[in-house]
């Protein structure tokens, strides 16, 4: 559809365009390496509809801004680069190629991210469609590396199972890791322009942006793999946490709580699963003061306020919390399996 109507308005032939259905909304920043696979995956959409990709990068220092230029040039009906001449934060770009979308739906994709179904923003608007009084939709991913090869991944690295489900925000706030894949959102655009302005410096956003999109009527998943999800790429939050020292995210906890507390007003009807998500992000915190040496807060944040561990290691961890040495007996013992099961994983 929209190469037709580029070829009709080169040769003088004036096409009124239909409103705009999906917005493609893609940030980036640094993602020189990735974003031509992710761009590429985006402009190959097949629709029976149209839509507009919108891109704002938070002023790389690499070579991924002459990238976006490049392919706008190229697909000057389809793709909007916004103004980069300073660098926002995550957050707040995400809210500023929101701001800028006129789609009904909003599916969104970041740089170091792609598509593997050229007809996935079909898929999923049919699907949107057939199920109105939903405004989030999500789907299953293949989870790849910086040279986007598929990863063997846990079964529970992502929310989902073999058949199509409802979620509701108990379902995020509980889940043990990331709930959902960022490449797999397909929103109602009315949802995620109501984020509050305190998400501009929440430390992570997907979540949150996974609970508003949820908020009123939860939200529906589909089996299909339809996108790429890179978990290993340099900058990546994956990569980011690993090189964190115990200190930094010790602070990412707090301002994390922080951020919840202020979403609690919003969400009335969430009490026990911000609680359990908060307990979760104490225990988090709790690892790291051990490996600090801070007993006295290691002991502190270990325990949940009202005794909802959200696993039975982290009950374990605070039964043996006052016996000398057990914890980082325990921890090590974990970190092991951890390092096996991640081996076995790779082959």
């Amino acid at each position: 559809m929209h190469v037709l109507k580029s070829c009709l308005k080169e040769i003088g032939i004036h096409v009124e365009r239909n409103p705009v259905k999906v917005s493609i909304c893609v940030i980036t920043y640094n993602h020189e390496p990735y974003i031509r696979e992710c761009l590429e995956s985006l402009v190959s959409q097949k629709t029976d509809f149209n839509f507009e990709i919108i891109i704002r990068d938070d002023k790389s220092t690499d070579g991924t801004y002459p990238i976006l230029k490049e392919f706008e040039e190229n697909y000057p009906q389809l793709i909007t680069v916004l103004k980069s001449d300073v660098n926002l934060g995550m957050n707040r770009n995400f809210r500023k190629v929101f701001s800028s979308s006129s789609g009904d739906y909003i599916a969104l994709c970041e740089g170091d991210d792609f598509w593997l179904n050229e007809k996935k923003i079909q898929l999923q608007y049919e699907l949107a469609k057939n199920n109105s009084e939903v405004n989030f939709f999500i789907h299953a991913c293949h989870s790849v590396n910086s040279n986007s090869l598929k990863i063997k991944q846990n079964k529970r690295r992502f929310f989902g199972a073999e058949k199509e489900l409802f979620f509701d925000c108990n379902d995020i706030l509980s889940y043990p890791g990331q709930f959902a894949p960022t490449s797999s959102y397909f929103i109602s655009s009315s949802e995620v322009k109501l984020l509050p302005s305190w998400f501009d410096d929440a430390p992570i956003g997907d979540v949150f942006i996974e609970l508003y999109a949820a908020r009123k009527t939860g939200g529906m998943y589909s089996p299909e793999i339809l996108s790429a999800y890179r978990i290993e790429s340099f900058g990546s939050w994956t990569d980011k946490m690993k090189r964190t020292a115990p200190k930094g995210k010790i602070a990412y906890s707090e301002r994390m709580i922080i951020a919840i507390r202020r979403m609690q007003e919003d969400f009335p009807y969430n009490r026990k699963g911000i609680e359990k998500k908060i307990n979760a992000l104490n225990f988090f915190a709790s690892l790291s003061y051990l490996r600090l040496g801070d007993k006295a807060n290691f002991r502190k944040k270990i325990v949940p306020v009202d005794n909802t561990y959200i696993s039975k290691y982290h009950n374990f961890l605070a039964l043996v919390k006052d016996i000398p040495i057990a914890p980082q007996v325990v921890i090590r013992m974990y970190e092991l399996v951890k390092k096996i099961q991640w081996y076995f994983n790779k082959r």
